[in-house]
């Protein structure tokens, strides 16, 4: 059980923690949660910035979706940044 908590509770709520303080910061969620990942939870590069983008893309989507149905955004000049990183 105590298992379960440290490997699965834990950085599901500390992930929810740092997405709620990087949307009233104004930061990216990663550059809290790869660095706590690593730190306090000792996973490996590869699966903190994994577990990183796991969470990030599909917040990423939902905001790009909103933005264009909104029209707060050039969807073109969003792609063509996107494309050219």
């Amino acid at each position: 059980m105590v298992e379960v908590l440290v490997h699965f509770v834990a950085p599901a709520l500390v992930g929810v923690l740092i997405g709620i303080a990087s949307g009233l910061l104004g930061i990216g969620g990663g550059t809290v949660m790869v660095p706590i990942f690593r730190l306090v939870f000792g996973m490996s590069a590869t699966m903190s910035t994994a577990t990183s983008l796991f969470a990030i893309i599909p917040t990423s989507i939902s905001g790009a979706i909103s933005h264009v149905k909104g029209k707060t955004c050039i969807p073109a000049l969003g792609i063509a940044a996107g494309l050219g990183g």
